[in-house]
């Protein structure tokens, strides 16, 4: 019989530092101060070696305290005490057209879109017109690079991530990216990261780095990965876009923050919660238990230069 062969140890491409701007002061508010920076984690992205296999999650964290349970959909999930609750509630927000505006005491907010191919192949010319969507209020953007397939799991890049990102810079949008993530393992998640890494170095990436792993049904390849890999694959992705000098970010669906996620763990990482509320609707607010730092608020958007497209706020200063 064959004797078993021992996995290689994951290896890494160095990727130059990239250093962030810190967000201007807003000059009208004396109660102003800045959210602290996302700390990279103790082992950025050296993780032991495991001869026996794969990484396991015990090698990325420990789990969090929880005290009591919440239910949803007939599901008790853990509450993680340690964690921000939410602070917005439908009272903080009003709409104008298509967008929705957060008219809350408590934070300072931007407004902006993330992008793919999609949108430009929307486009009669297959482009963006950045400046146009400046101009019309967009202060911030993602960019997709790429995509993990969600039944084969071969990654390809988004065909426009180099212009969009270009574009978005020239226009002088701040500019983040975003991943489609579909690891079961932490060292898919941690080919992810490179694979992001390694499109985005030569530009002058100044808004977050997103790890999106989404998972809607069972036709998904993650569909059945545990709470315990997935929080750690969200943790290794993170940390190694950290050790590279990005500020890291993690999507989340109200079903994978709940069911896949330890809040606790990713806790010190920047949140994205997608939710749609009807347009005008009066009871529209990100209805997540916890305080989320991003919110897609619609799919259908309407904005000059790109069209129909996802729009977000972002909490980006806390005030009190």
């Amino acid at each position: 019989a064959n004797s078993p062969t021992s996995a290689a140890p994951p290896t890494f491409t160095p990727t130059p530092y990239v250093e962030i701007p810190t967000p201007t002061k807003p000059p009208y508010d004396e109660n102003y101060y800045e959210l602290p920076p996302t700390p990279a984690g103790p082992t950025p992205y050296i993780y032991p070696y495991n001869p026996y296999g794969r990484l396991q999650p015990s090698d990325i964290y420990t789990p969090s305290y929880t005290e009591g349970s919440f239910n949803y959909e007939g599901r008790q999930i853990p509450i993680y005490p340690g964690v921000p609750e939410r602070m917005v509630s439908s009272n903080d927000f009003t709409w104008r057209g298509s967008r929705i505006y957060y008219t809350g005491p408590r934070f300072g907010t931007e407004f902006g879109v993330d992008v793919s191919a999609h949108n430009n192949r929307n486009r009669s010319n297959r482009r963006i017109d950045w400046n146009a969507a400046k101009n019309d209020g967009v202060q911030f953007a993602f960019v997709r690079v790429g995509a993990r397939g969600y039944s084969t799991g071969g990654m390809i890049e988004d065909e426009y991530y180099a212009q969009n990102i270009q574009g978005a810079l020239n226009a002088g949008i701040q500019t983040g990216v975003y991943f489609f993530a579909q690891a079961i393992n932490i060292e898919e998640a941690l080919e992810e990261a490179e694979f992001v890494l390694q499109r985005i170095a030569g530009y002058n990436i100044n808004g977050p780095v997103c790890y999106d792993w989404e998972m809607n049904n069972s036709n998904y390849r993650v569909y059945g990965v545990s709470a315990e890999m997935a929080t750690a694959c969200a943790i290794a992705f993170c940390e190694r876009v950290a050790a590279a000098g990005y500020t890291p970010m993690i999507y989340e669906s109200r079903y994978v923050g709940y069911v896949k996620y330890d809040q606790g763990a990713i806790t010190r990482f920047l949140t994205w919660y997608p939710q749609y509320p009807s347009v005008g609707s009066a009871t529209a607010f990100p209805n997540f238990r916890y305080q989320v730092d991003m919110w897609q608020f619609s799919e259908s958007c309407n904005v000059s230069g790109i069209g129909s497209v996802d729009a977000n706020i972002w909490f980006k200063y806390r005030y009190y």
